[in-house]
């Protein structure tokens, strides 16, 4: 649970701080592999965060094993297409998964970064009935991450008079995604 992983990190913040060897160690071994700067901007850090999740503390790596869609619960209103996005893009966002069934997406330290990842949200789910194809870039063409990208996309919406029920769509994507 989120609890184990809150009580690992304190409890070796408190090793630390008395000086306690293992501590030591185990946080020589984050900065040197994983927390460095030269080190954390390079996809790897990435995967070998989430190898000491699954060591450290009994997840599984999900690229181990094969995923299956969950289906989030039948919602009133909401189109069935964005629901089988949303169950795609959350099944790929899990990147270890512990015991209880509590999954996490794995994020390293980007100095500098000045981009949105927008990476787990399908495009065709997060615009439909809101944009064209060509007003957002349909699926998978040209990057959409981008501070200036986002805000114009937003303001197309905006101006159509659609932003309150994209809001709720965009919520709804988030809870369910990065659940």
């Amino acid at each position: 649970e989120l609890d184990d992983i809150i009580r690992f990190f304190r409890n070796l913040s408190q090793g630390l701080r008395a000086e306690e060897l293992i501590s030591e160690i185990i946080a020589n071994y984050l900065y040197e592999n994983i927390a460095r700067e030269e080190i954390r901007k390079r996809k790897v850090t990435a995967r070998d965060f989430e190898d000491f999740l699954e060591i450290a503390l009994g997840g599984r790596v999900m690229d181990k094993d094969s995923r299956k869609n969950v289906m989030p619960p039948e919602m009133s209103g909401v189109d069935k297409d964005i629901l089988s996005y949303i169950s795609s893009n959350r099944r790929e966002k899990m990147d270890v998964i512990f015991p209880k069934g509590y999954g996490i997406s794995v994020k390293t330290s980007m100095p500098n970064n000045t981009e949105i990842n927008m990476g787990s949200f399908a495009r065709e789910a997060l615009f439909k009935n809101f944009l064209s194809k060509a007003e957002y870039g349909a699926e998978r063409k040209s990057g959409l991450g981008s501070k200036p990208q986002m805000l114009d996309k937003f303001q197309k919406i905006y101006n159509k008079k659609k932003w309150a029920e994209f809001c709720t769509r965009f919520k709804l994507m988030v809870e369910n995604i990065y659940v």
